[in-house]
């Protein structure tokens, strides 16, 4: 499925079996339903969106928004009085949208209205700033877009420099007096509103006067982070919406001595270990608030990406968060239950005789004992006995010597 529309207000198109052959078109009917088919859906029409499976569109003409069904044909009026579109659920049975009408009760004429229509009905969700913080909610160009809507549309997060839930944002700075900019989120199954980045303390925000564009002046105490490029915006909530990550100038934890921007958790009561006895919880922002940064680093420490359930979330920074980091700009990834285990340490530099090389083994090596195959050891030879013998005694018989008895018999058989 394929929208397009002409430059400006022009004619708004939908294409449909885009990657086939383009069939004939009678009537604004296709005459061949396997083959590609091109229709107007309005004459001067602004497309806003789409249902992911590209059946549905929402789009605006002459200020009134509208749901087009792509194969009944069929045009269904939403409201009146539209300046923008914030987002919509997957479905595109959900759509965030203001209004200058009073389309439901709470709203007032001629205000920024926020509305929420869910399957057919419209309900008033808070009053925005007219402000440019406030107008890039529902900026036309996606990429320019700041809020973010949840797959199944049930939670929506956008920024106010205006006082949707009461909360005093004029910044703590006298010099500056400007109302800072909060990060707001809303439950449409509970219909409940809250500002997850205002201080817990109760305390005025103490923010940025940021550069905006025709040298405005763009007051910041927290915001929600911009898309990664054109076509994909970062996921800075979880899909159930549980899970909010946001930057922020304000400090929001004691921890938080830099003065610079760090990057925040918001958790709902019974997400991870969030619950109301948790040291993080404050019944103000009703959840737990808590610096993922490390809050000392002395350049700013930005969002990057999370995961789609937020149990892992990304960001740079310039603090050593680990022993093997030596500086400069990193990318970490907090984890929930904690990370991964540190490489082992090199081992510490030799002194002195431990850097000599150790003695290299002879070439002709006598081998072991008890690998030595041949002859054993030489047998030593017999030691033979020495006999001592006794002085023989003769005797001289007419002139001979004669040898005694006993010599002769050990004479014998010599």
């Amino acid at each position: 499925m394929e929208f397009w529309s002409e430059t400006g207000a022009g004619k708004l198109y939908v294409r449909i079996n885009a990657d086939q052959p383009q069939s004939k078109v009678s009537k604004g009917q296709c005459s061949e339903a396997s083959k590609a088919c091109t229709f107007k859906i309005a004459e001067a029409g602004t497309f806003w969106g789409a249902a992911a499976s590209g059946w549905v569109a929402i789009y605006t003409e002459a200020g009134s928004l509208f749901d087009f069904n792509v194969s009944s044909r069929t045009v269904t009026p939403i409201a009146e009085g539209v300046l923008g579109v914030l987002g919509m659920s997957e479905d595109a049975n959900t759509v965030y949208f203001v209004s200058k009408k009073a389309l439901a009760g709470g709203a007032i004429t001629g205000e920024t209205n926020l509305y929420a229509w869910h399957e057919g009905s419209t309900t008033f969700v808070a009053s925005l700033a007219n402000s440019v913080t406030d107008a890039a909610n529902y900026d036309l160009a996606p990429s320019r877009r700041t809020a973010r809507v949840t797959p199944d549309g049930s939670h929506l997060l956008f920024m106010s420099t205006g006082r949707p839930t009461g909360y005093d944002n004029i910044d703590a700075d006298p010099a500056k007096g400007l109302a800072d900019a909060e990060v707001y989120l809303y439950d449409r199954e509970a219909a409940k509103l809250q500002c997850i980045s205002c201080n817990p303390s109760g305390a005025r925000p103490q923010g940025r006067n940021l550069p905006g564009i025709n040298k405005t002046v763009v007051p910041i105490a927290s915001r929600i982070p911009g898309w990664e490029n054109q076509i994909y915006p970062t996921r800075t909530m979880s899909s159930d919406g549980a899970r909010v990550f946001f930057e922020s100038y304000d400090a929001l934890s004691l921890e938080d001595g830099n003065n610079q921007l760090d990057l925040y958790q918001w958790e709902a009561p019974g997400t991870g270990r969030c619950s109301a006895e948790s040291r993080e919880y404050f019944e103000r922002v009703e959840g737990c608030v808590s610096l993922i940064s490390s809050g000392d680093s002395p350049q700013v420490s930005e969002f990057v990406d999370a995961s789609i359930g937020g149990g892992d979330v990304f960001f740079t920074t310039t603090s050593s968060l680990v022993a093997q980091d030596p500086g400069l700009v990193d990318i970490y990834d907090a984890r929930v239950e904690g990370g991964l285990p540190a490489p082992a340490q090199p081992s510490p530099a030799c002194e002195g005789d431990a850097c000599q090389s150790p003695p290299s083994a002879p070439l002709d090596q006598t081998p072991a004992s008890n690998s030595y195959v041949g002859p054993g050891n030489p047998v030593p030879p017999v030691q033979r006995h020495k006999h001592h013998r006794k002085k023989h005694r003769t005797k001289k018989v007419h002139g001979k010597h004669q040898t005694s008895k006993a010599h002769r018999r050990r004479g014998k058989g010599r």
